[in-house]
């Protein structure tokens, strides 16, 4: 049996399943997006939901960037290996880079889109004006998610779940449940589509996107 807290605005009801079970988390969504104090203007700062292959481990590493507008193809930019993004995910692996693993933490990081050897997939789920302004609220909602959740796509989806709650974000899907399921489905698409050689990834644009904002 599980308990719910309903929580209800102006815009819209969640419902927060006891112990935050992820496949009973649901929004309903208003017929309008929210009025948030953060905009979300087209060609600004994106906030993606990213997919990493695990080369030869089934499943993907889920985690959070926080990133500038692609740059365009075959521009300098384009091929600019500097840090210009942020990560945050859970993750085992040991905090100085050494070989091993050690209990679940949440890791901020510095990095770049184009330098990742196994970023397959990017879901989109928020445009901002502010890159500095938006990361205060971001780390609020990220830090609030217990490290000791299951795994990394457990606490991505739930750290989601806090920017819906907290107005910061607004998707098209329904539930927390569904967008792991289009996120699952997105991901295994874009392999198979590698596998095929029908997609290439050598500069940032070339890494597909699905656009999951209201």
């Amino acid at each position: 049996m599980y308990f719910s807290l309903i929580l209800t605005t102006s815009y819209y009801t969640l419902i927060i399943p006891y112990l935050f079970n992820t496949n009973l988390l649901t929004f309903i969504h208003p017929s309008s997006p929210p009025n948030n104090s953060i905009s979300m203007a087209r060609d600004k700062t994106r906030l993606y939901l990213t997919l990493n292959h695990r080369h030869f481990v089934e499943g993907f590493h889920w985690s959070i960037i926080l990133a500038p507008k692609d740059p365009r193809r075959g521009s300098a930019e384009s091929f600019d290996e500097r840090n210009d993004s942020i990560r945050w995910d859970l993750t085992n692996e040991l905090p100085n880079g050494s070989r091993g693993i050690c209990p679940w933490w949440i890791r901020k990081s510095d990095v770049n889109q184009r330098r990742s050897i196994s970023l397959i997939a990017r879901i989109l789920i928020g445009k901002f004006d502010e890159f500095q302004n938006i990361i205060y609220y971001l780390d609020n909602a990220f830090f609030s998610v217990p490290a000791s959740v299951a795994n990394c796509k457990t606490w991505a989806l739930r750290a989601v779940s806090v920017l819906v709650h907290q107005r910061i974000v607004a998707l098209r899907v329904p539930s927390i449940w569904e967008l792991e399921q289009h996120g699952e489905n997105f991901g295994r698409s874009v392999m198979r589509r590698i596998e095929r050689r029908e997609v290439s990834i050598s500069e940032t644009e070339d890494i597909p996107v699905l656009d999951l904002r209201w």
